[in-house]
């Protein structure tokens, strides 16, 4: 203890004229080149380097997030395009089963090669025909065709979180005469929904249907802008196959965003009214919250349980339903008016 209390004496002894303040590279005492402002100037010399190097090393790190924002926003892109990819993929894979492989002078059919050098040769040592039918004159059932089938009507849903697993529900409902498939986007704003709907329904015709069910995760964001593009990147397509669009579900998690769930409804309702590039008779919108309570939802109140999208597949099938007995309908028309004349 007698050592520290001497040498605190002999510092301070040390530096008695400095006042330990500096004012324009002196000490206010007047003392030049003190020892204790030159110590003070290094210690500060010392840290304005610290907090250059901490500087530099921030601007690296703002760098490197930035390049990884980018790679993660191409990443995405990416995936979207594999996704795309596999439902062309398996669309691709049935039709090729459904059809013949030729090859050469070879016809490949259930996994083994046929002879097919004599096509061009007159069949022989044929007994008998099978029966042709036939049609009497002025009759208007249709006839079908020997070996070939039906093709089955097509629903394509595009939705959010919230169709999860309803094509599997809506399949059920429909039978065996429709082939129902589901795209699901999680967190997706409805225009990325219908990003690739004009790909996807190529192939669809006015027997077939496509299901939209998006909205729910523009409401926190400028809903006013991006749910009107999202429809009318859809309407386009009412005139080559029917369309239903589903409204907004409630937000039991958020009550305070219910106005603004019921102003995006609105807007769903007057775009697609005062919208020119549609075929009226092809569209339909399914107002979900006029059957779907408290009771639908998810004890969290954001997404609708089993019990809620099973009623929201009832309705959906109905409006289906509608479609193709609509299209049956004017088909019977034109086919009795073709006999009639």
């Amino acid at each position: 203890m007698v050592g520290v209390s001497e040498d605190k004496k002999s510092y301070d002894e040390m530096f008695s004229d400095c006042s330990g303040d500096e004012m324009e590279g002196s000490c206010i005492s007047g003392v030049s080149d003190c020892e204790r402002c030159s110590m003070l100037e290094e210690e500060v010399n010392k840290e304005r380097l610290k907090c250059k190097t901490l500087e530099e090393e921030n601007r690296a790190l703002l760098t490197e997030c930035i390049e990884f924002q980018a790679e993660l926003q191409r990443m995405k892109k990416k995936l979207k395009e594999l996704e795309w990819n596999v439902v062309g993929m398996r669309s691709e894979k049935e039709k090729e089963k459904k059809q013949r492989r030729w090859s050469g002078g070879m016809i490949k059919e259930g996994g083994s090669f046929l002879e097919t050098e004599n096509r061009f040769n007159a069949l022989q040592d044929v007994d008998e025909f099978p029966p042709l039918p036939m049609v009497s004159r002025g009759s208007s059932k249709n006839v079908k065709q020997t070996g070939k089938k039906d093709r089955k009507k097509k629903v394509l849903i595009l939705s959010s979180s919230q169709g999860r697993f309803c094509s599997n529900i809506l399949q059920k409902k429909l039978g065996d005469n429709c082939e129902v498939c589901g795209i699901v986007k999680p967190n997706a704003r409805l225009t990325d929904v219908v990003d690739s709907a004009e790909t996807l329904v190529r192939d669809f015709n006015e027997n077939d249907c496509l299901i939209v069910m998006g909205g729910t995760n523009d409401i926190e964001t400028n809903y006013s802008e991006t749910i009107p593009e999202g429809i009318r990147k859809v309407l386009p397509l009412s005139k080559q196959t029917n369309i239903i669009f589903n409204s907004i579900p409630a937000r039991f998690d958020r009550f305070d965003l219910k106005h603004h769930v019921d102003k995006a409804n609105r807007i769903i309702h007057e775009e697609i009214n005062k919208s020119n590039e549609k075929k009226s008779s092809n569209i339909r919108l399914n107002f979900v919250n006029e059957r779907l309570s408290r009771d639908c939802y998810t004890r969290h109140g954001l997404h609708l349980n089993f019990k809620g999208k099973s009623q929201l597949c009832d309705k959906l099938s109905a409006f289906v339903l509608d479609c193709l007995n609509k299209t049956n309908f004017l088909v019977q028309r034109v086919v009795r008016r073709a006999v009639v004349k």
